[in-house]
């Protein structure tokens, strides 16, 4: 009987955090016009509930292939400033490459290399593209079908964290819902 009370806690916890964040994500919406400033909002919201140090909206513009996305809205403050960061290096190349290629979110930390990427490339990744306090990335494409191809970076610095399945779920439904308003804004 206890188990049980208490997987159901765990449970509503969750459901209540989702809840909560899908309600915040719509008021922003509702409230807001499209644009910057909405983005900025939107990413504070999430920013908050992922208690991550910079939220990040990555936009592919331009449709050519291997042309690196930039950098639309940010929440939050990050040791390294955005400007500085390399979209277009041999990691984040692979890094979005994996992503294209997975459904969801793709979690990294610092500390765990996978195969895809070469020592070197990956030291690159965390010292030089996303910055050298950076220690966790949670990354997830946007679900959009005529609008740009779009990703939200969560970046956490010098704290480890290993993402666990309700931060991935609730990511990938955050990112559905910001995919179905980005394909319904005014062009």
């Amino acid at each position: 009987m206890e188990e049980s009370s208490n997987r159901r806690a765990k449970y509503r916890r969750f459901d209540d955090r989702r809840v909560a964040v899908m309600l915040a994500l719509h008021e922003v919406l509702f409230d807001n016009p499209p644009g910057r400033e909405r983005d900025e909002l939107l990413l504070e919201k999430i920013r908050d509930d992922f208690y991550v140090n910079r939220a990040e909206l990555l936009r592919f513009d331009v449709p050519e292939p291997g042309a690196p996305p930039r950098l639309c809205a940010a929440a939050g403050v990050l040791g390294s400033a955005p400007g500085e960061r390399a979209f277009d290096g041999p990691g984040a190349a692979i890094l979005f490459d994996l992503q294209r290629g997975n459904a969801g979110a793709l979690t990294l930390t610092r500390f765990r290399r996978p195969s895809q990427f070469e020592t070197e490339t990956w030291t690159r990744l965390w010292d030089v593209e996303l910055g050298p306090a950076v220690t966790a990335l949670l990354s997830v494409e946007l679900v959009v079908e005529r609008a740009p191809k779009s990703f939200i970076w969560l970046l956490l610095e010098n704290d480890s964290r290993e993402w666990g399945s309700h931060d991935r779920q609730l990511a990938e439904e955050a990112a559905r819902l910001l995919g179905r308003a980005a394909d319904r804004a005014p062009v």
